[in-house]
This record gives structure tokens, sequence and C-alpha cells, in this order.
């Protein structure tokens, strides 16, 4: 199988203060390859809606090496990876315009009924969709929490826009929360450089969203994020330093 290849300028809209693009946005590309490669493959939006269908995250990995900039022409590859009885793999990389990769992520996806929300057997419905035998992240999507030490603690409401077309949460606000629950002035001086994401529960609008904080480095966080106390994702980000230029006015602004 081919990689399936989509070309990108990076919006204003899609850019944090430093000009690069947000880990958010990322996310949403990553979502609309996937979208628009499974429609090539007859298995897409149009496949899903006639067969009451719906394909649904349940884990990333995604390692950063750089974030691209504002006006940056960049190219997203993916793939499907994997395939088992329950669950899909589908692999992407973000080259620049050199074509260096600068992201490489690994996801896990299921198909559910959506009358009945069950899982559906991807060997016995999807017994056509190929597979490329390559990872650009080679992952087992599990994340380790320890309830006994919570360092930090920050409530969430879910949103209208938040819901998705699915009219549950969109799987891109999950790690929005985690990263909002670190203090402003971490955020600042650091960016999201390797995080990993497992989706436990759908949440709804109007529902709390708790979330739990540990570091277990000073540069590794895990988020437990919970309503009503079922935990609905986990996530662990590695951070690094953010060596913007943005950064730097913004220090020399503060010391003037």
């Amino acid at each position: 199988m081919q990689k399936f290849l989509m070309s990108h300028e990076v919006s204003t809209f899609e850019c944090d203060r430093s000009n690069a693009m947000k880990f958010s946005a990322v996310l949403d590309l990553f979502q609309m390859a996937a979208g628009a490669h499974a429609e090539t493959l007859g298995c897409g939006w149009d496949y899903c809606v006639k067969n009451n269908r719906a394909w649904m995250a349940i884990a990333y990995h995604i390692q950063v090496e750089k974030y691209p900039q504002m006006n940056e022409k960049i190219t997203i590859r993916t793939w499907p990876s994997d395939k088992t009885r329950i669950k899909a793999t589908r692999d992407f990389e973000v080259l620049n315009a050199a074509g260096e990769i600068i992201i490489r992520a690994s996801s896990q996806w299921v198909m559910i009924n959506t009358e009945n929300k069950r899982l559906m057997n991807l060997l016995e419905h999807l017994q056509n969709l190929e597979k490329r035998d390559e990872r650009a992240v080679n992952s087992d999507f599990n994340i380790d929490f320890d309830t006994a030490h919570i360092d930090l603690q920050k409530g969430f409401q879910v949103r209208f826009d938040d819901i998705d077309i699915n009219q549950h949460t969109n799987n891109t606000v999950y790690p929005l929360w985690a990263s909002e629950s670190v203090p402003e002035d971490f955020r600042v001086q650091h960016v999201v450089g390797e995080i990993m994401i497992n989706f436990k529960a759908e949440t709804f609008y109007g529902d709390a969203i708790e979330v739990l904080t540990k570091f277990d480095a000073d540069d590794l966080s895990v988020h437990s994020l919970k309503c009503q106390d079922k935990e609905c994702a986990r996530v662990s980000i590695k951070w690094k330093k953010n060596d913007s230029d943005a950064v730097l006015i913004r220090q020399r602004v503060e010391v003037c």
C-alpha cells in the first residue's frame, strides 16, 4: 500500500503566540488526513453514514521534532499499519518543504455500530482493508498513572463547540485539558515534545471534567481525566523547552 499524501499550508489561526502550529491543529490535520484517506479506501464518512458506523480514535502516540511555522508548507503522510479484530492502527508523518520528517505519530481506532454502540469486527466487515507493514512510532500506547501522589488538580466543562459529528467530545479536546492543567509560566517555557493519549470513555455537552496531574520528572507530566469519578482519558506529556523568538520577546518585555 502506498502512503496517502496531503499538502497543507499553515494558517495564522492554526498558530500559537510563538507563530508555531498549535498541537491541537496537528491533531486536526491528522483527523483530516485520516478521513480523506479512509474515503479513498471505501471506509470513510460516506461508508459509515450508509452503514450506521463510526470511526473513533482510542489512542495516540506523537513525537514532535519541530513544529511547523506560520505560512510554512508541509506534507502529511498517512497509512494503515495494522488491523486486528477490534483495532485498526494508523500512522502519520509530517514533512517540511525540505522533505524532513518533523512529526511522527501512531494511532489506534475502533469502528462502532452507531445504533447499538457495539464494536465492529474489522476482520469481518473490512476484509479488503490493506495495511502497510511500517510504523512511524513503535508504541504499545500504555500509560501508567499512580494516584498516590497528585501535584495539581483543575476542572473544566465540556463546551457546546467541543462536540463533534459523533455527538460526543472530539478527541482533540482531551489533550488540551491535560496541557491546560499545568501553570502558565511552565507552558510559556515549554511545548509538547512527545505525547501519549488513551481515550477511555465518552463525554458529552455540559459534563464536568476533573484533571489530576502529577509530574514524574521536571519534563514529564501524567494526567488522569475524570468525569463523575470515571476515568475518561489518560495523557502523558514529555515537555521540551520552547526556544521560539516569541518567548524571548515576552521575557524581555516582562523585564522592562
